[in-house]
C-alpha cells in the first residue's frame, strides 16, 4: 500500500511538471513576441540557480549589472550605454548562511563545483581564485569580504578567497532588494542586488576615489544619478532624505556627499 502510494505520487508529480513546464515554455515565448527579452542569457543561467538552491540572500549581484534589476521595477529600458561591462560581479554575503538545498547538492561547498552545475566550462583563475571564465568568455567575480583576525567567519565557500576591498563594508550590510527579469531568451530569473539607494550612494563613492581609472569614474557618477533619478521618478515607496539618515552603514561624509551633489 505505501509502494502504490508511493508510485501514484510521483505520477502526479511529473504529470504536474510536465504541466509546468509547458506553461514556462508559452511565457517563454510570450517574452519574445512582447519584445521583452533583455537581460545577457549567461546571467538568467545563474541566478536561476541561484534561485533554485535559495541562495538569493546570499548570492547578492553588484557592479553594472544590478541595473537590470531596478529598470525591471520599474517597467522600463534604461539606455545601453549604462549597461556595457566586461563582468559579473557577485557579492557573497557572510551575514547569511547557505541554504539546506545548496548543502544536500554540494555539502563541501565549493563556488567552483556550484558553477559547473551551471555551465561544466567554467574554471577557476589560478592566480585570483575568486574569478571565474567560461568557454564563452563570461567573467564571473565572487566577492567575499575580508574580516579582522578577531572576528568569526561563517558559513563561506570553501575555494573562495576573503578580498580587503574599501567600501566593501557598506554593501555587505545593505539591505537587499529582488526583481524578476527576462533574458535574451525569454527565459526568467529574480535577481538579488543591493538596495537602489546604497547602489546610488555606493556609485557616487566610487567615482571620486582616485585609483579608479577614469571611464569608471564617470560610468560610476552617472550610474548614480540614473538610479537617483529611477527613484524618484518610480519607486515613490523610497522616501529619499529619510532613509538617508538613517543609514549607518556607510559612512557619515559618504552619505553627505551623495545627498549634497546626486540628490540635490
Amino acid at each position: 500500500k505505501i509502494y502504490e502510494d508511493f508510485l501514484k505520487h510521483k505520477e502526479a508529480l511529473k504529470l504536474e511538471l510536465t504541466t509546468l513546464d509547458k506553461k514556462l515554455e508559452k511565457i517563454r515565448k510570450l517574452n519574445k513576441i512582447e519584445f521583452l527579452t533583455r537581460v545577457p542569457s549567461e546571467l538568467i543561467e545563474i541566478y536561476q540557480k541561484i534561485n533554485e538552491l535559495k541562495l538569493d540572500d546570499k548570492m547578492i549581484l553588484i557592479g553594472t549589472n544590478a541595473l537590470y534589476a531596478y529598470e525591471s521595477h520599474c517597467a522600463l529600458f534604461v539606455e545601453e550605454e549604462q549597461l556595457a561591462t566586461e563582468d559579473i560581479d557577485v557579492l557573497a554575503k557572510e551575514s547569511k548562511s547557505l541554504s539546506v538545498v545548496f548543502r544536500e547538492v554540494l555539502p563541501k561547498g565549493q563556488m567552483s563545483s556550484f558553477l559547473k552545475l551551471i555551465d561544466k566550462s567554467f574554471e577557476q583563475d589560478k592566480k585570483l581564485p575568486y574569478r571565474f571564465r567560461n568557454k564563452k568568455g563570461i567573467l564571473l567575480e565572487i566577492i567575499s569580504p575580508s574580516y579582522p583576525k578577531k572576528m568569526i567567519k561563517k558559513n563561506s565557500f570553501m575555494d573562495i578567497i576573503d578580498l580587503e576591498i574599501e567600501g566593501m563594508q557598506w554593501l555587505e550590510n545593505s539591505r537587499i532588494f529582488k526583481s524578476m527579469v527576462v533574458g535574451e531568451s525569454g527565459k526568467c530569473a529574480i535577481l538579488s542586488t543591493i538596495h537602489p539607494l546604497e547602489y546610488a550612494v555606493h556609485k557616487n563613492w566610487l567615482s571620486k576615489q582616485a585609483d579608479r581609472n577614469i571611464h569608471k569614474k564617470n560610468r560610476g557618477h552617472k550610474q548614480s544619478l540614473l538610479v537617483t533619478q529611477l527613484i524618484k521618478n518610480y519607486m515613490v515607496t523610497i522616501e529619499i532624505v529619510d532613509e538617508l539618515k538613517n543609514m549607518r552603514h556607510f559612512n557619515k561624509d559618504v552619505v553627505e556627499n551623495y545627498l549634497n551633489e546626486i540628490y540635490k
